[in-house]
């Protein structure tokens, strides 16, 4: 009676580790009736062994019919019984797993009502750090409701007798782990926006300063002279200053876009931030300004400066030229003489061509540097006189190439 007592019990357990005790307990009483079925099968064979009358009893048999049905019935409840139990231990894990998921988002929660958004740089700082920290923990129970939604699945298709408990629990977890992730996502487009405000206002701060620094050098500018070092020096910072401009123009630009971001997210700023702009629009225009001026005052030195400019251009493809006829090798063959030769005649062709503006330039050059021994004027006069010297030793190699041709015609030729 003690044993179908225990098989038939309709306790099972109210967590996970009360299902467990009594899990090994059935355990034990499981083996018991596994044991007692030798003790069945020695009644039956002491009942066969029994004179012929005796076996064939109505009394004999009875008894032994009844053993065998409550038996039977006793490992039919050990059955029912097991299965509730693990019904049971599966039900208690899915709730365990969801308590444990809901006690982190209520205490997440609590935390995300802590972060108050600020635009101090520093505090910004150190709640970007802490949020990111928590997204990660975030990422780790995202694991954990799919375990919990995982086990629910399982229990549904098996059939669950608590199916309905079930479904509840599962979809309680995942509205509270969706309201979380609205609450987070809402939290980290404040902190981006607050943090892509002071990143704004800090670049803003920079391209100024970086606006000054070129108003500045443009300034130091007043002070040169029209002569050739002051128009030189001139062209040389304007060049140099084009392309931070175009850097400065395409930073801008950069701005401007942020700013319409910015004053659609943060409208409480949009002033500061149309102010800001607009700081920036006029410092800029004033640096267009001085560069207006300085390019005015180089286009009235108009002759020095497109003298300057041809040099530039002349010295350039005087410097790829030289470096031409510098690598010419000594042909050794005949086929190499001949390659050579009209390699050589198209290189010709084209110091040709050059000539007149060399002459151009020799003439200009020769009339600013006459009686002149500054440095820069000095200066002026070595591309000129690598022109001159280009075209001798052009004449020279184009000589030598002629005369290794003839050679190499000769130990070619066969003898008479």
């Amino acid at each position: 009676m003690d044993t179908l007592r225990i098989v038939s019990s309709e306790d099972v357990g109210k967590d996970e580790a009360s299902v467990q005790s009594l899990l090994k307990k059935h355990k034990e009483v499981t083996e018991d009736l596994k044991n007692y079925q030798s003790v069945i099968e020695g009644l039956h064979e002491q009942a066969a062994n029994l004179g012929e009358q005796d076996r064939e009893s109505p009394d004999v048999q009875t008894r032994l019919s009844s053993i065998d049905r409550r038996y039977q019935e006793l490992l039919e409840f050990s059955k029912l019984r097991k299965q509730r139990l693990i019904d049971a231990l599966s039900l208690y894990k899915l709730f365990n797993e969801s308590d444990g998921v809901e006690t982190w988002i209520d205490e997440k929660e609590k935390f995300l009502t802590t972060i108050i958004v600020t635009d101090d740089v520093e505090e910004l700082a150190i709640m970007k750090h802490r949020f990111d920290s928590f997204e990660h923990e975030m990422n780790a129970t995202a694991s954990k409701v799919a375990v919990v939604n995982q086990l629910a699945r399982q229990l549904m298709q098996a059939e669950h007798p608590n199916a309905e408990e079930v479904v509840e629990r599962q979809n309680q977890l995942n509205a509270t782990w969706n309201n979380l992730r609205e609450m987070v996502d809402h939290k980290r487009d404040d902190i981006n926006v607050a943090h892509g405000f002071q990143n704004f206002n800090i670049e803003c701060n920079e391209t100024i300063s970086w606006i000054h620094e070129k108003a500045k050098l443009l300034e130091s500018t007043d002070e040169l002279g029209n002569d050739l070092s002051g128009v030189m020096t001139l062209q040389r910072r304007l060049s140099t200053m084009e392309r931070d401009l175009a850097a400065i123009q395409a930073k801008l630009e950069s701005l401007q876009s942020e700013a319409e971001r910015l004053e659609d997210q943060k409208p409480e700023e949009a002033e500061a931030i149309k102010e800001k702009i607009a700081e920036i629009n006029n410092v800029w225009m004033d640096l267009k300004d001085m560069l207006k001026e300085r390019d005015e005052k180089l286009g009235e030195a108009g002759e020095l400066q497109r003298f300057l400019a041809s040099l530039d251009h002349f010295q350039a493809w005087l410097s790829r030229t030289q470096m031409t006829v510098a690598s010419e090798d000594i042909p050794n063959s005949l086929a190499d003489a001949e390659k050579l030769l009209n390699q050589h005649q198209q290189l010709r062709d084209e110091i040709d061509n050059y000539a007149p503006e060399y002459a151009k330039n020799k003439e200009f050059g020769d009339k600013i540097t006459e009686g002149e021994e500054d440095p820069q004027y000095m200066f002026l006069r070595q591309p000129l006189c690598s022109g001159a010297q280009l075209g001798e030793d052009d004449s020279k190699r184009g000589s030598e190439t002629v005369f290794e041709k003839q050679r190499c015609h000769s130990s070619t030729s066969p003898p008479n």
